[in-house]
């Protein structure tokens, strides 16, 4: 119990250093996944659990496809981020995900900090900066601990983070969002790689993992809009 307690600590922290840290420091360099012999290798080695994690997006009725004309996360209040995240991951099985528990809201020097954690072990979680005068999102994070059972075990940070993607970007189709999931290497490889960023659509998502000294990877996918 007490290391759950610390593991909780640490991770509502985390959400915190994360949001304020890529919005102060940018996303730094795109890396592609993809396109040498190493990474199609480690692409082939993660085909079991890619394909894991896509029959549980794939089998499930999608509320939002690429034909909506729903806004993007950042059209959204921090209220209706939570509704949108709820009815989606609902719709995708994995109502434990939906509700986000714990919520807190901390002052920073971009606006307003608001987090909560997911799943009952609530060593996951969602945090966005929103502005002060508008209350819209400035930048979303999903992360947490790699579970010890891994990407088979339906781990949920992985799934979170995939589904952030989701409810992000509306306008994506399902095979979009699975192939960014991919190229993110939230089928489990980010851990190898330490960071890789993307843009798409207007949007820059920056996949990380962060070693810690006895908790495994702390995984994490932030999102936010690219330099107009």
């Amino acid at each position: 119990m007490k290391k759950l307690l610390t593991k909780k600590r640490i991770v509502l922290r985390c959400f915190a250093v994360l949001a304020l840290m890529l919005i102060i420091g940018g996303c730094g360099e795109k890396k592609e996944a993809g396109g040498n012999k190493q990474e199609d290798e480690k692409a082939s080695e993660s085909s079991h659990d890619a394909d894991s994690v896509k029959s549980n997006s794939s089998d499930s009725e999608k509320v939002y496809d690429g034909s909506t004309n729903e806004p993007n996360v950042f059209e959204l209040d921090w209220d209706e981020f939570k509704s949108r995240w709820e009815q989606n991951l609902n719709s995708l099985g994995r109502p434990e995900l939906g509700t986000i528990e714990n919520e807190q809201e901390k002052e920073s020097a971009y606006g307003l900090l608001k987090s909560g954690t997911l799943d009952e072990t609530e060593l996951f979680g969602l945090s966005a900066n929103t502005d002060r005068d508008t209350g819209k999102i400035i930048t979303v994070v999903a992360s947490g601990f790699e579970s010890e059972e891994g990407i088979e075990s339906g781990n949920s940070v992985f799934f979170a983070a995939s589904a952030l993607i989701d409810v992000a970007d509306p306008t994506l189709s399902t095979n979009k969002v699975l192939e960014l999931t991919e190229k993110l290497g939230l089928y489990g490889t980010i851990t190898d790689e330490g960071q890789i960023v993307i843009e798409e659509n207007g949007l820059i998502y920056t996949s990380m993992a962060q070693e810690t000294n006895d908790m495994g990877p702390l995984v994490s996918l932030t999102i936010q809009k690219a330099a107009e």
